[in-house]
């Protein structure tokens, strides 16, 4: 789920980097959440911007549950420079891999907590453990 653009957000999971999930401009309650069918270890999101690298979640927290009330932070924080690196080296990618502890979760949500002007895109996400 997506706090907006619910119908885009399939095309964050679509393997086209040409399309985009996009919501903005970024504020202090934009999340996407995923929920698996099972609750599975998880380690680690990658978010793939493509040729759009500019739309990176200036504060992100990546936070996950078992059960969807309870939520606890997995990482915070600002991906800024590990959007740069990623731009520089594939700008048609803009591959940027978050790690965190591994640990079991039946969800994961991607939380914006910060206000800022820009939109917040996704071309492509992953969870996995690493």
């Amino acid at each position: 789920t997506a706090s907006c653009d619910l119908q885009g957000l399939a095309f964050a999971t679509d393997d086209d980097l040409g399309t985009s999930w996009v919501c903005g401009p970024q504020s202090a309650d934009q999340r996407v959440s995923i929920e698996f069918d099972a609750p599975k270890t998880v380690g680690a999101v990658v978010m793939w911007f493509g040729p759009r690298g500019s739309g990176f979640p200036r504060e992100l927290v990546i936070e996950t549950s078992s059960d969807g009330r309870v939520w606890q932070a997995a990482w915070k924080g600002s991906p800024a420079a590990a959007v740069l690196r990623a731009a520089l080296e594939s700008p048609s990618e803009t591959r940027v891999e978050v790690r965190f502890a591994p640990h079991e979760a039946k969800l994961i949500r991607l939380r914006e907590v910060r206000r800022d002007d820009r939109f917040w895109s996704i071309a492509e996400l992953e969870v996995f453990s690493p």
